[in-house]
């Protein structure tokens, strides 16, 4: 547990220095890595920290969220035919739930930056924020039939 922190301390301080400003949609042909913050809520928890997803050499994303102090929620490694939970916390780790967020974030690496409402029964809406005067770019993730919201905006360098 001990080594999990520090390791998560690790990677959060080594790639926040690393941050990079990107346009909507920030997914696109080379994009490398994006450092946003923002906040998860499920039913009545709510959860705030730091998003990161990273590009890796192989063509699949890195997708980790953790607090501020370092804490990792989860670590998803999503490939072209795969997902991988490299961690999950406890009470996140629900098989449902883990298909959900699988299919949100399949869906926002793969797509153009528009509005995306998909599924009839697993309904989910992914929605860009574009940049304006004070606001950051960002994105939000919303799942009503299980009650989770996802906001996340671009933190800057």
């Amino acid at each position: 547990m001990r080594s999990l922190f520090f390791s998560s301390i690790f990677l959060f301080t080594t790639l926040i220095s690393t941050a990079n400003t990107l346009d909507v949609p920030f997914f696109g042909q080379g994009f490398e890595k994006a450092l946003f913050t923002g906040s998860l809520d499920i039913k009545k928890h709510h959860l705030t920290g730091f998003l990161l997803i990273k590009k890796m050499e192989d063509e699949s994303y890195r997708i980790v969220f953790t607090n501020q102090i370092g804490m990792t929620f989860f670590d998803f490694e999503v490939k072209q035919n795969g997902f991988k939970v490299v961690y999950c916390f406890e009470s996140l780790n629900r098989k449902a739930l883990i298909r959900i967020f699988e299919k949100d974030f399949r869906a926002l690496l793969e797509s153009t930056g528009d509005t995306i409402t998909r599924g009839f029964l697993d309904k989910a809406e992914i929605t860009y924020t574009k940049p304006t005067e004070g606001s950051r770019p960002g994105f939000r993730i919303r799942n009503p039939r299980i009650g989770l919201k996802m906001n996340f905006s671009l933190l800057d360098r």
